[in-house]
């Protein structure tokens, strides 16, 4: 099959973004035999949220036997859950050895993306350059624009503040008066770092979290070697994990069984926190599983540390010296670190998104990000997402769907040049059907019912981030492309009508 673009100045296939999932569209490219491809990344490097936190404490909370592809498991992690330095490196390896970089342009921020109808080809417009390519993949993750609250007076504080995923290591955080605004993912693995050397640590909260027990370890020399020499030892430590892992979902569309993890938490900060005011304070008042479970054995014992303090009054605003809470105390800082998150319900950073007939993405979602099986949008020809909405999952590793995504693309892309398609774009109608079918399905699930506020709801109060059941029926939903889900046009009559009919 031949793998060069119809047109020679564009390439077949552009992809945006190098971390992980960008990685791995480009693999299964390689795989399916279609070399005519490149990868736009706006760093210097490859690994995308990998790359740029790099705050102390920074890992996966998901054991690393699940943190590689299943295609290329990685034989050397070196502890139960990997490290951002060590997933980085595991990204860096899979380029490497795959020529990946070859195909890569770095240190370029893209500013828009543009269909034209007549070409059946998207324009990528970067700050000095323009790329042209039939077919776009949008590869830029969730985890990329970081959110910071709008507290007033920000302006005045003469500290340094900055986020987690911008952190600014030329701070010297020792014998510094810190404050963690947050106490999500990030904060629970910054504060036990950074507790150890600062002088005083305020840990600013909003809402008590869901903690469960993370029992890391380094991994034995005699595993090591084990997963080295047999393969098929890790790939099946890799296969139990991920059913352990699965069969969780139940519990979350069926809510009353979140006692049981509820119990265990319960059970697991009364035996590191002795103290009842410091208990009844880190005790969350909805259900778990309504916000993503903290995995971390080492944030209540640095709570209790001398140099730190819970503060649970809401933060009023900033003056020259710190910050003040509602109850009219000011704690003086001289570094301020927000551990705030992301705006994950802006799936793509880009305001001009222009599909077919000039058509706006942003005007699309206005009320809401939607697209068909997180991957593809009514309106927007030859333009697959990854990490799309409502392809998330609350209990799985992020590695499998990205998996099942990128095959389903590049089967998608094989599809069109089988059938001779020139363009190829999802039906309004299985759309529609497919985000009737998530809503229903999630209107139930402890995400939305669970009596919380979480990054899995939009503005409206929709759940725009996971899908609603186990991950491997997202797998046999995506293992094949159905004609009827697409409308498309023949490549050789580039005017010929759109064709919805089953082939």
């Amino acid at each position: 099959m031949s793998t060069e673009s119809s047109h020679p100045d564009r390439v077949h296939v552009l992809i945006v973004g190098a971390g992980l999932s960008g990685i791995c569209v480009a693999l299964r490219l390689l795989k399916d035999g279609i070399t005519d491809f490149r990868i736009l990344e706006k760093a210097s490097g490859v690994g995308g949220v990998w790359r740029f936190n790099t705050y102390p404490g920074s890992a996966c909370d998901v054991k690393a036997y699940t943190y590689s592809f299943s295609f290329a498991l990685n034989r050397n992690w070196t502890q139960m859950y990997a490290t951002q330095q060590e997933i980085l490196a595991y990204a860096e390896g899979l380029c490497r050895d795959h020529d990946l970089y070859s195909k890569m342009i770095f240190d370029t921020e893209v500013r828009s993306y543009d269909y034209d109808d007549t070409e059946a080809a998207w324009t990528v417009t970067a700050a000095d350059a323009a790329y042209s390519a039939d077919i776009l993949v949008d590869a830029t993750g969730v985890l990329h624009r970081p959110k910071v609250p709008d507290i007033a007076g920000r302006s005045r504080f003469t500290g340094a503040a900055f986020h987690s995923a911008e952190w600014d290591h030329s701070v010297d955080l020792r014998g510094k008066r810190v404050a963690v605004v947050g106490t999500g993912a990030s904060a629970v693995q910054i504060l036990p770092e950074i507790s150890k050397y600062a002088a005083r640590v305020d840990v600013f909260q909003r809402t008590p979290q869901w903690v469960l027990p993370r029992t890391n370890r380094p991994l034995l020399p005699a595993e090591r070697a084990i997963y080295r020499w047999f393969p098929a030892a890790q790939k099946i430590q890799r296969y139990l994990n991920y059913w352990i892992h699965e069969l969780v979902v139940v519990a979350f569309f069926h809510p009353a069984l979140m006692t049981v993890f509820g119990a265990v938490s319960k059970r697991f900060l009364a035996r590191q926190v002795s103290d009842p005011r410091l208990r009844a304070a880190l005790t969350p008042d909805y259900r778990p599983g309504c916000k993503r479970f903290l995995i971390t054995s080492e944030f209540y014992p640095a709570l209790q540390r001398p140099n730190v303090r819970l503060v649970t009054d809401h933060i009023s605003e900033f003056v020259e010296s710190g910050l003040r809470t509602a109850d009219g105390a000011v704690h003086e800082l001289d570094v301020v670190v927000y551990c705030t998150g992301f705006r994950t319900d802006e799936r793509i950073a880009l305001d001009h998104v222009a599909g077919r007939e000039g058509t706006l993405l942003s005007e699309v979602w206005r009320d809401g990000m939607e697209a068909h099986l997180g991957t593809s949008v009514n309106g927007f020809p030859n333009f697959f997402l990854m990490m799309g909405p409502n392809s998330g999952s609350g209990h799985q590793s992020i590695l499998f769907a990205i998996e099942v995504q990128a095959s389903y693309i590049v089967k998608c892309i094989r599809h069109m040049r089988r059938r001779r398609w020139r363009r190829i774009e999802v039906e309004s109608g299985a759309q529609k059907a497919f985000n009737e079918f998530v809503g229903s399905r999630l209107s139930g699930s402890v995400w939305n019912s669970g009596g919380c506020t979480s990054w899995f709801l939009d503005k409206a109060g929709k759940n725009r981030q996971v899908w609603p059941g186990w991950s491997v029926t997202y797998w046999w939903r995506l293992r094949r492309p159905v004609d009827k889900h697409f409308v498309a046009a023949s490549q050789q009559s580039p005017t010929a009508e759109l064709l919805g009919s089953e082939r």
